[in-house]
């Protein structure tokens, strides 16, 4: 059974005086959703407007759950790989114990949390980053740091995901990873990609266009079947209506053209009665 995580209604974004987009409704659910789009069609900034990250021009927004967002290319901030995971307090009261020189203050704040660091090292090795947490993040290359911004995302199993973009600048293990990770990611998210190997693993699809945001239930191939379908459709419409508006124009042409043949029939018509070859139309005009 899915649960309504978010519900958003009549969002409408606009930058001075051009409009992104206006009167998008929606609901989402703890699954796995896939955003789809055309290249600037506005789908980061719906999520940056889920994520709050600041108020649009007109709508609502109404969240039942904490979230998480990932920006598309995110880099984390801090001096190491704790900090970066939002963990540094932890791991350095941690340290502090494991070296001898802990304080009551550092055991009151690891109690009851003392499998977490396993936990930190496990993301971080199944992520393909056997690093040291102390490892200083400007170390870190691109695609290393991707996976340090979603592995911090997923030490959140309680937050729904807003996800722009995540398998940019992942290898080919590394798409492997992020799927695994997302389907048993279990608060859910919202994944904005044009990954079609990704959006093979979604529940549902919504797709952000120049007339709104479209939802369809399903993965790709499902998806892709349904607007093939959909255009196909919208293609016989307008070719029935193209044939219907030429067979209209021939038939007006075709009584246009009957109408001219009657009026040039009645001019030629010989004048009964005076009994002669006169043009009727003279001949009118001769009796009055």
């Amino acid at each position: 059974m899915t649960h309504v995580v978010c519900q958003f209604s009549q969002l409408t974004q606009q930058f001075d005086t051009k409009t992104v987009f206006s009167g998008l409704s929606s609901t989402l659910t703890d699954g796995l959703t896939g955003l789809v789009g055309r290249n600037g069609q506005g789908k980061s900034v719906l999520l940056a407007l889920l994520a709050q990250d600041f108020p649009p021009t007109g709508g609502s927004i109404r969240w039942l759950v904490p979230f998480y967002w990932v920006r598309q290319l995110q880099r984390l901030q801090g001096l190491n790989l704790a900090d970066a995971l939002g963990v540094g307090t932890l791991y350095d009261s941690f340290e502090r114990i494991q070296s001898g020189e802990a304080s009551a203050e550092d055991f009151a704040q690891v109690e009851d949390r003392w499998h977490l660091p396993a936990l930190w090292e496990q993301e971080l090795h199944e992520a393909g980053l056997d690093l040291p947490l102390s490892t200083p993040v400007q170390h870190l290359s691109g695609g290393e740091q991707t996976r340090l911004a979603l592995c911090r995302a997923f030490l959140q199993p309680d937050h729904y995901l807003l996800l722009d973009e995540p398998s940019n600048h992942l290898d080919t293990e590394g798409r492997h990873w992020l799927l695994a990770k997302l389907t048993q990611h279990p608060a859910g998210a919202l994944v904005a990609t044009h990954d079609r190997e990704l959006l093979q693993q979604v529940e549902r699809i919504l797709e952000l266009d120049q007339h709104g945001l479209n939802e369809y239930g399903g993965n790709y191939a499902i998806y892709h079947t349904i607007r093939d379908a959909q255009v196909a459709a919208t293609e016989q419409q307008l070719a029935t209506l193209k044939h219907n508006r030429q067979q209209q124009k021939l038939e007006q042409q075709a009584a246009l053209e009957k109408s001219a043949h009657r009026r040039k029939q009645g001019e030629r018509q010989p004048c009964r009665a005076l009994r002669c070859n006169t043009n009727a139309r003279f001949c009118a005009v001769v009796r009055r």
